[in-house]
């Protein structure tokens, strides 16, 4: 079960779906924009995970930015949470795609990388690694 949704709202709907469950990974902030909202949003989507279980781990951002890393951190300890860094992923491997590179969809279809905007993401390699991370610590 994925609990998604944006984090200030979305997730309302997902409610009866969250009922029972042995764990959840909040893993969110790349596309975040107001980062002073997103102080006390997080905040609050950690309150309400922890309604649903008291096993909630909490990853930092692919993309190194000092000011949400720091909420998320300051969520994880307020709350007693595990907190997963990431972003050493980016600043140490070379795991962003360039033009010309071809990934994978989920169908395991390739295609071929062609514009820029999708070079700051990571390529299969860098997702293999944060689902890894990730996973490392949920064993």
């Amino acid at each position: 079960m994925i609990l998604s949704g944006s984090l200030i709202g979305g997730w309302r709907h997902q409610k009866k779906k969250c009922l029972n469950k042995d764990l959840i990974v909040i893993r969110l902030g790349e596309n975040v924009h107001d980062k002073e909202l997103f102080k006390t949003r997080i905040l609050d989507l950690v309150n309400v995970c922890k309604k649903y279980t008291s096993n909630v781990i909490i990853t930092g951002c692919f993309w190194k930015n000092d000011s949400k890393e720091r909420s998320i951190i300051h969520a994880a300890r307020t709350n007693d949470l595990t907190y997963v860094p990431l972003y050493w992923i980016d600043n140490l491997y070379n795991v962003r795609p360039q033009i010309g590179d071809t990934l994978y969809d989920i169908n395991k279809k390739p295609y071929v990388i062609t514009q820029d905007f999708i070079i700051t993401h990571p390529n299969d390699e860098g997702m293999q690694m944060i689902a890894e991370t990730i996973w490392g610590v949920i064993r």
